[in-house]
């Protein structure tokens, strides 16, 4: 069997540490950008339905 490589526990605090931070902050972005992506879809679909809905009105001459 194998020794395991000596690494200072510090560093692998520092390790867990930095990516449990780095895996909130993706998480943070990812929702960031669903929202955003979300409300853009939403306003497209507003504007889509805008013409559709309109009541055009025969000019009479």
């Amino acid at each position: 069997m194998a020794a395991e490589p000596y690494v200072p526990r510090s560093w692998i605090s520092t390790h867990l540490t930095r990516r449990e931070t780095e895996r909130r902050r993706r998480e943070r972005e990812r929702a960031n950008t669903e929202r955003k992506a979300a409300t853009s879809h939403d306003q497209a679909d507003k504007t889509k339905a805008r013409p559709a809905t309109a009541v055009s009105t025969p000019c009479a001459g």
